[in-house]
């Protein structure tokens, strides 16, 4: 015999009553915009892999600002995480 406990039908039905019952999670704020005006612009390809997205409205400036989060295009000489001195690069 079984040791496991044999549910019927009502038991059932009313677990998942409860279980339905509890209050839902709560969702943050930023997943709630879905509905945000999104923002236009155009692609232009240069080449084969290089893509350039330019939203609308967007202010043109003389710098740009350029990071290399995964080390793929700056490395050190040395081999360090971060260069010891302007000559420790290595492009």
């Amino acid at each position: 015999m079984s040791k496991r406990k044999i549910i019927d039908d009502t038991e059932l039905q009313k677990a998942e009553e409860e279980s339905s019952s509890q209050p839902s999670a709560k969702i943050a704020q930023i997943f709630l915009n879905a509905a945000a005006p999104k923002i236009h612009g155009t692609w232009r390809v240069l080449t084969d892999q290089l893509m350039i997205y330019t939203p609308q409205g967007i202010l043109h400036r003389s710098k740009i600002a350029g990071f290399d989060m995964d080390g793929t295009l700056i490395k050190t000489k040395s081999g360090r995480v971060f260069p010891l001195n302007n000559d420790d690069l290595q492009f």
